[in-house]
């Protein structure tokens, strides 16, 4: 069971109150995974796109140098999302730690995190290649859009970023895997957590208007 956070920024304005919600979402995000975390993160220029991935636990990641460059900036930020894996498929590496990069037919990046655990992924369109069935379903999505939820099997909820649509976040569930959103009042910055008492709580605590 991994766990999946994150913010959305219409607005782009500094709010302590949001950069909060990201470092301490991360770390209360533990209870369902502490075998990786990662973040990808998404800014107003082509050029900043950042991804940082590590096979630690969220609450030592929260202090890697890097982490903190990217939490300090989530307020700023078009879209934020941070995964942190339990490990159910492939070992624990920064490599298979999430989001996942992978390229479209036309050279574009897309980029993700999935919480779920696939079936009979091996045996679809490429399966033998990856490792991780999240990176499989990446990949999937890239070559083949929305499509290619016609061969994805099992529990999922899944976040992606497609380079060929900046501006724009992607999400995906099924029945069998949460994700739950939170708007504030102007509905200008929506907030998303696999946990929605977590969710809920950080939020206030944090001052979210939602």
């Amino acid at each position: 069971m991994c766990g999946i956070i994150g913010v959305i920024n219409a607005s782009i304005t500094a709010n302590p109150g949001v950069v909060s919600f990201m470092k301490q979402g991360l770390v209360a995000s533990q209870l369902r995974g502490t075998d990786s975390t990662g973040m990808l993160q998404v800014g107003i220029k082509p050029e900043e796109v950042f991804v940082h991935k590590l096979a630690i636990n969220s609450t030592a990641y929260i202090e890697d140098a890097q982490a903190v460059a990217m939490l300090r900036d989530v307020d700023t930020s078009l879209i934020n999302v941070a995964h942190v894996r339990a490990r159910t498929q492939g070992a624990v590496s920064d490599n298979n730690a999430h989001p996942f990069t992978v390229l479209t037919p036309d050279k574009q990046r897309l980029i993700g995190v999935h919480n779920g655990s696939l079936t009979n992924w091996k045996t679809q369109e490429g399966g033998s290649k990856y490792d991780v069935d999240s990176h499989w379903a990446m990949s999937h999505i890239a070559t083949h859009g929305k499509k290619a939820f016609e061969d994805i099997h099992g529990p999922f909820a899944m976040v992606w970023w497609n380079e060929s649509e900046p501006g724009k976040v992607n999400i995906a569930r099924n029945s069998q895997r949460p994700l739950h959103i939170m708007f504030n009042k102007a509905r200008t910055r929506m907030v998303f957590a696999s946990e929605a008492l977590m969710l809920g709580w950080i939020a206030q605590r944090c001052g979210f208007d939602g």
